[in-house]
């Protein structure tokens, strides 16, 4: 009898467990238009044939002409810099995978990273698909630095309070320090 309600109670567990992590998106197209200035940037999800993993395409515009459109690119926010020229898009979600994108106003993707390649010492919170936070959705306080049309260094206050230099070899942060931010702040989230 012990071992069936034990049997009974690891299944309950792991069944919790299981969808803990699960979503599904509405099966319908979802556009969002941002613009600045001249440029209009347009994410599109279509779930029309996959809930789960819906394909999302990100188009670039200049006066409504196409410059570029990427597949399976992605983000929650999108910053400019004060002149528009150039982009950065942020995102703490899973789907489509994308951490940031870096981009300019001619349609070039300057830089983009998946949440895959980051450390995960970088992330305060996360789940086994979806939910990757890494950077302050709050307060990302987003600085561009450019010399003419030359992008030098675009900075993130990450959600440990670090900033990151998404131009740089491991976002510009020495690991060591970002395990100790990222520690601090997950113990102050468990408070």
């Amino acid at each position: 009898m012990r071992f069936i309600i034990l049997t009974a109670i690891s299944i309950v567990l792991v069944a919790t467990l299981a969808s803990a992590d699960s979503w599904s998106f509405a099966p319908k197209v979802t556009t969002k238009t941002h613009r600045f200035g001249d440029t209009k940037i347009v994410l599109e999800r279509d779930a029309t044939q996959n809930q789960s993993y819906p394909d999302h395409i990100l188009r670039i515009y200049s006066q409504d002409v196409l410059l570029a459109m990427y597949r399976n690119v992605g983000f929650q926010a999108i910053y400019a810099s004060k002149d528009n020229h150039f982009f950065v898009g942020l995102s703490n979600d899973g789907i489509p995978g994308t951490a940031f994108v870096i981009l300019d106003r001619h349609g070039n993707l300057i830089r983009e990273v998946k949440h895959r390649y980051l450390n995960s010492s970088i992330y305060t919170a996360m789940t086994i698909s979806r939910r990757r936070v890494w950077y302050d959705l709050k307060d990302p306080s987003v600085q561009f630095e450019s010399e003419g049309r030359q992008l030098k260094d675009v900075t993130v206050k990450g959600s440990n309070g670090m900033t990151y230099h998404l131009l740089q070899k491991e976002l510009g942060a020495n690991p060591d320090d970002v395990w100790a931010a990222t520690r601090k702040a997950r113990m102050a989230q468990e408070r």
